[in-house]
Protein backbone atom coordinates (compact mmCIF):
# COMPACT_ATOMS: atom_id res chain seq x y z
CA UNK A 1 0.00 0.00 0.00
CA UNK A 2 1.39 3.49 -0.66
CA UNK A 3 1.80 5.89 1.78
CA UNK A 4 2.40 9.93 1.96
CA UNK A 5 1.86 11.79 -1.34
CA UNK A 6 1.28 10.15 -4.62
CA UNK A 7 4.71 10.61 -7.11
CA UNK A 8 4.13 10.26 -11.06
CA UNK A 9 6.73 7.78 -10.61
CA UNK A 10 5.18 5.07 -8.38
CA UNK A 11 2.11 5.05 -11.06
CA UNK A 12 4.52 4.35 -14.03
CA UNK A 13 3.36 0.88 -15.25
CA UNK A 14 0.14 0.79 -13.51
CA UNK A 15 -3.34 1.01 -15.10
CA UNK A 16 -5.46 3.74 -13.88
CA UNK A 17 -8.27 5.36 -14.02
CA UNK A 18 -8.41 8.81 -15.75
CA UNK A 19 -10.79 11.51 -15.82
CA UNK A 20 -10.81 13.83 -18.97
CA UNK A 21 -12.18 17.19 -19.63
CA UNK A 22 -13.14 15.99 -23.13
CA UNK A 23 -11.85 13.75 -25.24
CA UNK A 24 -11.55 15.43 -28.14
CA UNK A 25 -8.66 14.20 -30.59
CA UNK A 26 -8.53 11.58 -28.37
CA UNK A 27 -10.87 9.31 -30.18
CA UNK A 28 -8.37 8.02 -33.36
CA UNK A 29 -6.17 6.38 -30.23
CA UNK A 30 -8.84 4.61 -28.73
CA UNK A 31 -10.12 7.06 -26.11
CA UNK A 32 -14.31 6.89 -26.52
CA UNK A 33 -15.26 9.09 -23.45
CA UNK A 34 -14.14 11.12 -20.98
CA UNK A 35 -13.26 8.22 -18.19
CA UNK A 36 -11.25 5.38 -19.13
CA UNK A 37 -8.68 2.74 -17.62
CA UNK A 38 -5.16 3.31 -19.27
CA UNK A 39 -1.37 1.87 -18.51
CA UNK A 40 0.50 4.95 -17.58
CA UNK A 41 4.07 4.72 -19.63
CA UNK A 42 5.44 7.53 -18.27
CA UNK A 43 4.98 11.24 -17.76
CA UNK A 44 6.67 14.80 -18.94
CA UNK A 45 5.93 18.77 -18.67
CA UNK A 46 3.70 17.95 -21.84
CA UNK A 47 1.21 15.51 -19.79
CA UNK A 48 0.90 11.56 -19.52
CA UNK A 49 2.25 8.73 -21.87
CA UNK A 50 -0.73 6.11 -22.17
CA UNK A 51 -0.26 2.88 -23.50
CA UNK A 52 -3.02 1.49 -26.34
CA UNK A 53 -1.88 -2.58 -26.78
CA UNK A 54 -3.81 -2.85 -29.46
CA UNK A 55 -4.05 0.21 -31.93
CA UNK A 56 -5.30 -0.68 -35.26
CA UNK A 57 -4.53 0.64 -38.45
CA UNK A 58 -5.68 -0.21 -42.34
CA UNK A 59 -2.96 0.68 -44.79
CA UNK A 60 -4.95 1.47 -48.15
CA UNK A 61 -1.17 1.89 -50.37
CA UNK A 62 1.94 -0.22 -51.12
CA UNK A 63 5.02 1.28 -50.09
CA UNK A 64 5.47 3.03 -53.63
CA UNK A 65 2.10 5.05 -52.56
CA UNK A 66 0.14 2.65 -55.18
CA UNK A 67 -3.87 2.49 -53.65
CA UNK A 68 -4.27 -1.21 -52.48
CA UNK A 69 -7.83 -3.01 -53.34
CA UNK A 70 -10.38 -3.06 -51.20
CA UNK A 71 -9.63 -6.98 -51.02
CA UNK A 72 -6.09 -6.44 -49.66
CA UNK A 73 -6.78 -4.04 -47.39
CA UNK A 74 -6.26 -5.50 -43.49
CA UNK A 75 -5.81 -4.25 -40.08
CA UNK A 76 -3.11 -4.42 -38.55
CA UNK A 77 -2.53 -4.19 -34.79
CA UNK A 78 0.32 -2.61 -32.60
CA UNK A 79 1.38 -1.72 -29.28
CA UNK A 80 1.43 2.26 -29.27
CA UNK A 81 1.72 4.67 -26.80
CA UNK A 82 0.17 8.18 -27.15
CA UNK A 83 0.20 11.67 -25.11
CA UNK A 84 -2.65 13.05 -22.86
CA UNK A 85 -2.06 16.75 -22.10
CA UNK A 86 -1.88 17.99 -18.48
CA UNK A 87 -4.56 20.50 -19.52
CA UNK A 88 -7.27 17.74 -20.62
CA UNK A 89 -6.46 15.53 -17.25
CA UNK A 90 -9.25 16.42 -15.00
CA UNK A 91 -8.53 13.39 -12.20
CA UNK A 92 -6.43 10.66 -12.16
CA UNK A 93 -7.34 7.64 -9.74
CA UNK A 94 -4.88 5.42 -8.51
CA UNK A 95 -6.01 1.95 -7.40
CA UNK A 96 -3.75 0.64 -4.88
CA UNK A 97 -4.76 -3.34 -4.18
CA UNK A 98 -6.07 -4.15 -7.90
CA UNK A 99 -4.47 -6.41 -10.21
CA UNK A 100 -7.15 -7.50 -12.57
CA UNK A 101 -9.42 -5.00 -15.05
CA UNK A 102 -12.49 -6.35 -17.06
CA UNK A 103 -12.85 -5.43 -20.49
CA UNK A 104 -15.45 -2.54 -19.47
CA UNK A 105 -17.52 -1.87 -16.46
CA UNK A 106 -19.07 1.00 -14.20
CA UNK A 107 -18.75 2.99 -11.66
CA UNK A 108 -20.82 3.07 -8.90
CA UNK A 109 -22.51 6.02 -10.11
CA UNK A 110 -23.59 3.45 -13.12
CA UNK A 111 -21.02 5.59 -15.72
CA UNK A 112 -19.58 3.64 -18.07
CA UNK A 113 -15.32 3.31 -18.48
CA UNK A 114 -13.84 2.19 -20.80
CA UNK A 115 -10.27 0.51 -21.51
CA UNK A 116 -7.78 1.48 -23.83
CA UNK A 117 -7.44 -1.35 -26.72
CA UNK A 118 -10.54 -2.82 -26.42
CA UNK A 119 -13.60 -2.72 -29.18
Amino acid sequence: MMEGPMKLDAIVGKTVLFSLANNEGLEHFGVSGKLFHGTVMGADVAGVWVENPEFKTIPTSDPYGKALPLEERAKRTFKASFLIRWDVIRSILVYTDREEFDRSEELGSGEHVGKIGFE
